[in-house]
């Protein structure tokens, strides 16, 4: 055993000295060239690197996790030890692409003729470059201080879960939403000042989900005060716009249209170009349903994004989602594909927490938390929601401790 342990070291050990090489030797004007891999969903080659170390992550996650629910047994030492060796080769490439330009010149300089180095990758593979632009997104921000002498946002994102029920119960859902679930709804007046003090603080962004949000009646008035503020997006899986609001004549869509502004966008939940590859975790025809919302959002002049959660069933099928985007005159900047995590409902996908995620603040009645994939307590950074900046400044003091300690990098997720 003793023996194969150190011919697996020496395998591993070469085939990140020929990665690491391979990088170093390649230009940003080909890193940042684009890339007709599938993975790469019509980026650049940084995009389709880091990609691909998102799935090699997640993937890792997903056999073992397959593997053992159904056996209905324990992980093993060894499988233990594979997920971490894994991990840290992902973290090792991902480290590398941030920081190539200085710690990894004396690898470029002994890095073989780029012709080499991609024939090592086999032909299947010709486009290498597509991986920097997601990996420039994964660095830890700093933050400035505003005139009051409180820490900026980090040009972060602000979520606010307006309610938890929702109209459907996908099998995967990170907030345990269902129809059955209690709304524990925000309120407009906690939104409000949620917005106003993300404002001061420089938010850049704030983003409204749920649960369903347009199962309020009051999210209209919510969503307009914000997106005259801020650049404001509001989740939904787009089911629910024919319908007339309780006690009304209007449809949902109608007074979304009254409201409607530049600072508004609305991302739509589609995980497939397919009714099967979408309709799998989140209930028969539900595609049918979803892509119709995005029509009639579209008509109605709205941007429209698209957020897919990339799953066993519809990983192999990105490729003909992205055709069909584009057929909805959807482009690539418009649609974000995540892995899947294994967070609420979901029992698959990738183990994800304070310890790998950059923060996104999320506020719901609890309090303030560490990023909108959980309000669970593990990811819980203050009891109480007001003042904002006193969340910030305790995340800004975790990032500082991470720093200083020498914590392997964050990843983004949404």
């Amino acid at each position: 055993m003793g023996q194969q342990v150190n011919e697996l070291m020496q395998m591993l050990q070469a085939s990140l000295a020929q990665t690491l090489g391979t990088l170093a030797a390649l230009s940003d004007a080909e890193l940042d060239g684009h890339s007709d891999h599938p993975c790469a969903m019509g980026g650049s080659v940084r995009d389709l690197l880091t990609h691909n170390i998102d799935h090699e992550r997640m993937h890792i996650g997903q056999v073992f996790s397959a593997r053992y629910s159904q056996r209905k047994m324990q992980n093993s030492q060894v499988d233990r030890l594979m997920a971490e060796t894994l991990k840290a080769r992902v973290y090792l490439l991902g480290a590398a692409l941030r920081g190539r330009a200085g710690a990894y010149s004396t690898a470029r300089a002994r890095a073989q003729p780029r012709r080499r180095a991609a024939a090592a990758y086999g032909s299947d593979r010709p486009n290498l470059r597509p991986v920097v632009r997601r990996a420039r997104r994964m660095t830890i921000p700093v933050s400035q201080p505003l005139n009051d002498g409180h820490p900026t946002a980090l040009k972060w994102k602000l979520w606010i879960y307006t309610n938890y029920d929702c109209n459907l119960r996908c099998s995967y859902c990170v907030a345990k939403s269902g129809p059955n679930v209690l709304r524990r709804a925000i309120g407009p007046a906690n939104a409000r000042r949620l917005v106003d003090e993300a404002v001061a603080l420089c938010f850049d962004q704030v983003f409204f989900t749920g649960g369903e949000p347009f199962l309020l009646n009051d999210i209209y008035d919510m969503l307009a005060y914000s997106s005259a503020r801020v650049q404001t997006t509001v989740l939904t899986n787009a089911m629910l716009l024919t319908q007339k609001l309780p006690g009304g004549t209007q449809t949902r869509l109608e007074r979304l249209v009254e409201i409607a502004n530049e600072g508004l966008v609305i991302q739509v939940s589609l995980d497939g170009g397919r009714p099967e590859d979408h309709d799998a975790y989140r209930g028969a025809g539900t595609w049918a349903k979803t892509v119709e919302g995005i029509q009639l959002l579209q008509a109605a002049g709205f941007r429209v994004r698209l957020g897919t959660t990339e799953t066993p069933v519809n990983s192999a099928h990105l490729r003909e989602l992205c055709a069909f985007h584009r057929g909805l005159g959807i482009p690539d900047e418009d649609h974000f594909v995540r892995p899947l995590a294994k967070r609420g409902f979901s029992r698959e996908g990738l183990e994800l927490g304070r310890h790998n995620l950059v923060p996104e603040l999320t506020a719901n009645l609890d309090g303030i938390f560490w990023h909108p994939l959980s309000t669970e307590a593990d990811m819980q950074v203050s009891k109480q929601m007001f003042p904002l900046s006193a969340a910030v400044e305790r995340v800004q003091g975790q990032l500082d401790a991470l720093a200083q300690t020498g914590t392997l990098p964050l990843m983004t997720f949404t």
